[in-house]
C-alpha cells in the first residue's frame, strides 16, 4: 500500500515518532525500576544519579536513532516535553488538524 502524505503532515508525524522513541526507554526504565525495588535485596540509588543516567541515555538514543536532531526537531521535542503538544484520540483527528493549516 502506498500512502501520500503532504510534507507538513510528514514532518509532524516524524516529530511524533521521534518523541515516542525518545520516551519509550523511560517507560521501560520505570517498569524495570519498580521490579527491582520490589526485590528483597533492592539497592536504592540517589535520585540525581538516576536522573543523570536517564539524561545520558536520552541523548544517546536521540543521536543513535536519527542522527543529531535539527534545531527545529529539538525545539519540537522540548515543546512536547513541556506539555505544549497536541493530543488526538484518533488518526482522523490528527489528520484533520494537520490539514486544517492548508
Amino acid at each position: 500500500m502506498t500512502v501520500r502524505v503532504n510534507p507538513v503532515a510528514k514532518k509532524h508525524l516524524e516529530t511524533l515518532e521521534l518523541h515516542r522513541d525518545v520516551n519509550e526507554w523511560q517507560f521501560d526504565g520505570i517498569v524495570q525500576a519498580l521490579a527491582e525495588a520490589e526485590k528483597q535485596d533492592a539497592v536504592f540509588v540517589d535520585h540525581d544519579e538516576v536522573l543523570a543516567g536517564w539524561e545520558a541515555k536520552k541523548v544517546c538514543l536521540e543521536c543513535a536513532s536519527v542522527g543529531a536532531p535539527t534545531a527545529e526537531t529539538a525545539a519540537a521535542i522540548r515543546e512536547l516535553e513541556e506539555g505544549k503538544g497536541k493530543s488526538f484520540l484518533s488518526v482522523d483527528e490528527l489528520l484533520a488538524d494537520l490539514n486544517a493549516d492548508e
